[in-house]
This record gives structure tokens, C-alpha cells and sequence, in this order.
């Protein structure tokens, strides 16, 4: 993942969402310990930005 892309929900269980698609519009990355998260910010097309963590989305479209 990386900024451009863009991508929607999928949950851990492997549920897809067709709706809402966002753009990834900055990356926090992760600390070196065991339990660190990478979050991303991203840009929802109908709802403004938020912070998720990275294993909640999956690209749809990669940035070049």
C-alpha cells in the first residue's frame, strides 16, 4: 500500500465492501516493537478523511 492507491474496506474475516472506496493519502509507519500498527490516512470519497489500520483496506488500484 502506498499513497495513490486506492482501496476499500476488507475485513480480517475476508468480507469485501464494494462501497465506500477512498485514496490513501498519507502512511504513519509502524514502530520496530511487537505490537505496533501501520495506520493509514485516507481520503473517502463521500465522507472526508480518516486514520485506519493498514489490514482493514485492500487496494483496488495501485498508484504508479
Amino acid at each position: 500500500m502506498k499513497v495513490g492507491d486506492l482501496i476499500q474496506y476488507a475485513d480480517p474475516d475476508g468480507t469485501r465492501y464494494d462501497e465506500p472506496t477512498g485514496m490513501v493519502i498519507h502512511i504513519y509507519e509502524a514502530d520496530d516493537h511487537p505490537h505496533s500498527r501501520e495506520l493509514v490516512e485516507i481520503l473517502w470519497a463521500e465522507c472526508g478523511t480518516a486514520i485506519h489500520d493498514a489490514y482493514e483496506l485492500e487496494v483496488i488500484s495501485e498508484s504508479r
